[in-house]
């Protein structure tokens, strides 16, 4: 009797100790980042039906998931949000479809286990990917006219690579960040920081702070379509002005506002294009091991080509349709 009160104790004790819920993180494990990119975009742009006039930091998240087990992933995706930050505002979440449009997914914001979660219609099949991103805002420290704002992430997940990009705000001076590994690259005009972090774990902390200083409140969307405006006027009244020298002094101006505009819209062309543009790589099935291994060294060759196409994207040496056509002779 006394052996079977023992038993039923201990089988109480590991009940207890393992719940269900870390069963089903641990089901979730074999879902690695193929890719993870972070954008930090401060002041740029402000949440819908934004009601006090305080700037806040977009964050997109943009990742490829990809199953490296052997068994189909069905269950609820989970990523960790900083839902603590003040004036914390959830925009929206999308999964993408190969050929297919991003479509918004409904869900489940769960403050006490700091995640958002939702159940994807697509089943995860062994070797595919499952293409997300999530959009959120929160609102940096202030004083007078100088701004900063931390980023903390703590990888749920094991990422094959790794990668931030910190875009100052329009007008900003003084702009610092903490990390010292990255590199900074003008985007027709605009500083944006690249950090690349390769390969990290799942546990990795990725943190980084943020200081500048700027005079208005206006957003970087704000600004690109005032100076739209103003270039249009500039051209109606530089075609409405006939003489040489009104002439050649309105095209000047215009010249000038049109480099300003091309900058803020090479940033929404770049923005738009690192959340939304990233082809699909397709998986061809292979029957004999040594056909499987033909396919891994050309798939490992391609991931390398594409890393670095993806990197020149960054750098501004190549455009996205140069970027599309090569991606898609290694994606094929």
């Amino acid at each position: 009797m006394k052996r079977w009160i023992y038993c039923f104790l201990c089988i109480i004790i590991i009940a207890v100790s393992y719940p269900p819920w870390l069963v089903m993180a641990g089901e979730d494990t074999h879902l690695v980042y193929e890719d993870l990119t972070i954008h930090l975009m401060p002041q740029y742009a402000e949440p819908e039906e934004w009601e006090t006039d305080e700037p806040t930091v977009l964050v997109g998240i943009h990742g490829t998931l990809v199953n490296e087990s052997e068994e189909p992933f069905s269950n609820e995706i989970r990523i960790p949000l900083p839902y603590e930050e003040p004036g914390f505002q959830f925009s929206q979440a999308g999964e993408m479809q190969q050929e297919e449009p991003i479509e918004n997914v409904e869900t489940t914001l769960e403050e006490a286990s700091g995640e958002i979660v939702w159940q994807s219609d697509q089943v995860i099949e062994p070797g595919d990917y499952y293409h997300f991103l999530i959009e959120y805002y929160f609102i940096p420290e202030q004083k007078d006219i100088s701004y900063k704002f931390s980023y903390l992430y703590e990888l749920e997940r094991d990422a094959k690579m790794l990668s931030m990009l910190l875009f100052e705000p329009f007008g900003a001076k003084n702009f610092m960040v903490s990390l010292d590994d990255g590199h900074v690259t003008n985007i027709q005009g605009i500083p944006a920081h690249v950090f690349d972090f390769g390969e990290v774990g799942a546990g990795t902390l990725i943190e980084a702070t943020a200081a500048y200083d700027k005079e208005d409140n206006a957003t970087t969307v704000e600004a690109m379509e005032a100076l739209s405006a103003q270039s249009d006027d500039d051209h109606s009244q530089t075609t409405e002005d006939s003489a040489p020298g009104a002439a050649v002094e309105g095209s000047q101006s215009g010249g000038n506002t049109e480099g300003i505009v091309m900058i803020g819209l090479s940033i929404v062309i770049i923005v738009l294009f690192l959340f939304f543009g990233f082809r699909f790589r397709k998986k061809d099935s292979e029957n004999t091991s040594k056909s499987a291994s033909r396919k891994n060294a050309r798939q490992t060759a391609a991931e390398h080509e594409i890393k670095a196409l993806r990197k020149k994207l960054i750098l501004g040496e190549i455009d996205e349709e140069t970027y599309q056509k090569e991606r898609a002779k290694h994606s094929s």
